[in-house]
């Protein structure tokens, strides 16, 4: 059974061959529209999606080419930072030929125009310093402007300065103490030249001084000499000292008519002999006119038989000291002692005593001192043994004979 046909069937029946083909040329068409239109719409998109990349390759490109231009400006900051300003300008300098606008260098390169020349007074002083002038390293240092930045490099070029005069004067104050004239002008020239740098220097003048007189010693001429008189009696003397005084007395004897002095030696080799002949039967007091007689006879130069007087007159002196020691007797007990170490400086008997006296005579004092309100009548015989008992040029000595003074009145 036949199916009803619908209209849709029903009219495309009734077109004809041209119709359908005209048809379908226009559905041909509307694709190819539709083909055109995507393939406008991605060859759109592909030309968005390239330049959104170019534009992101020229922002990556300034952008690097911006932290270049900023990395080159912190490193001529740091270069400054660190004094260096002539390899800082370098790089300003370059940054600026890259970026004449680059907000900052055009100050920089300012400060660098003066700092340079900052930096080479500097380095100046600093050679100068190396090579040990002091007053060159001062003037370089001066010439450095007072708006610096280089504050820290200043205060250091400064004290250098400092420890070099100090140096230096150490240097030629050893070079002094050598007396030899070459080194004292060379360390007359150092302190020249600290005294040039720092006119107050203390040290460097005294050393200057020292240098100025020392070379003028050395350079002195030496004075004419004229010979002296020939002494007759020396050739006694000499003889004497060897214990001689036989030929002493006969050279004595020859010269006597010619010249006082051979007289009067004569008389005292004599009156010398005589006692010493005598030697062991001597007392005290002919002992001390034996040594005498030697010390005038010779000049103070001493002979064989006085140092055999010395040594009797010491043992002589030093009972006599002790006696007067174990008596309480301090003032004698310390002139004997006194005397023995003057007959035989190496008695050691003698010396002891004296050291003994010498702690008792700090405790009398301090007796004396303490009763010296109280009992002044006890307190000044004390006072006067400390005096006795001790030397002139001793601080204690000084003192008692102070109160001495003080408690006569």
């Amino acid at each position: 059974r036949a199916r009803p046909q619908t209209s849709r069937a029903a009219a495309a029946a009734e077109l004809t061959p041209e119709m359908q083909r005209k048809r379908m040329r226009m559905k041909l068409a509307g694709a190819a529209v539709l083909v055109l239109l995507f393939a406008g719409l991605g060859v759109a998109r592909s030309r968005m999606r390239h330049q959104q990349e170019e534009q992101g390759r020229i922002e990556a490109e300034q952008r690097q080419y911006r932290e270049q231009l900023g990395g080159l400006f912190q490193e001529a900051k740091n270069l400054v930072r660190e004094g260096q300003w002539q390899q800082a300008k370098a790089k300003l300098e370059e940054l600026h030929a890259q970026a004449p606008d680059y907000p900052g260098v055009d100050d920089y390169l300012k400060a660098a125009e003066r700092e340079i020349p900052n930096q080479n007074h500097l380095s100046t002083a600093q050679a100068a310093l190396d090579k040990g002038e002091l007053a060159s390293a001062k003037a370089s240092i001066a010439k450095v402007s007072a708006d610096t930045q280089l504050y820290e490099q200043l205060k250091t070029a400064r004290k250098n300065l400092t420890d070099a005069a100090d140096k230096r004067t150490k240097e030629a104050k050893q070079l002094l103490d050598t007396r030899q004239l070459e080194n004292v002008q060379q360390a007359k020239a150092i302190t020249d030249d600290v005294l040039a740098t720092f006119p107050e220097h203390r040290d460097g003048k005294l050393v200057n001084d020292d240098a100025v007189r020392v070379i003028a010693d050395l350079t002195r001429p030496e004075p004419v000499r004229v010979a002296a008189a020939p002494k007759p009696w020396e050739p006694a003397v000499d003889r004497f000292r060897d214990g001689d005084t036989s030929g002493a007395v006969a050279i004595l004897n020859a010269c006597a008519g010619k010249t006082t002095q051979c007289r009067k030696l004569m008389g005292q080799v004599t009156e010398f002999g005589n006692l010493y002949k005598r030697l062991e039967e001597l007392d005290a007091k002919g002992l001390t006119r034996l040594l005498a007689l030697d010390k005038d006879i010779t000049d103070g130069r001493g002979s064989k038989m006085g140092r055999n007087a010395g040594t009797r007159a010491s043992t002589i002196y030093y009972k006599s000291a002790a006696g007067a020691k174990a008596a309480g007797q301090w003032s004698r007990a310390m002139e004997f002692a006194r005397r023995a170490l003057q007959a035989d400086p190496n008695h050691t008997g003698a010396a002891n005593i004296v050291n003994d006296l010498k702690s008792k005579a700090k405790d009398l004092y301090m007796q004396a001192y303490s009763i010296k309100d109280s009992s002044p009548e006890d307190a000044l015989p004390k006072f006067r043994d400390v005096v006795t008992m001790t030397p002139t040029d001793d601080e204690l000595h000084g003192k008692a004979q102070g109160w001495v003074e003080k408690l006569s009145r």
